[in-house]
């Protein structure tokens, strides 16, 4: 999460495809998710389901939009 070429978005509404959504806090994290753009993600749900395209069920604690190169 201390990655120094992301930047933190606070609005949910702002996110884009690409953006990382992050469940638990700056401390500790207990989720990433993958934005697909709109209310879709892409995440490893768990072991037996595995990694899983889907639509948004819960909001998360903050989302990190990752510097683009150039």
């Amino acid at each position: 999460v201390k990655y120094p070429g992301g930047t933190i978005i606070n609005d949910i509404k702002q996110r884009r495809a690409g953006d990382l959504l992050y469940y638990g806090n700056l401390s500790y994290t207990s989720h990433v998710a993958i934005s697909c753009g709109g209310d879709e993600i892409f995440h490893a749900a768990n072991e037996s389901l595995g990694v899983m395209y889907q639509k948004i069920t819960t909001m998360p604690d903050f989302i990190m939009r990752i510097k683009e190169l150039q």
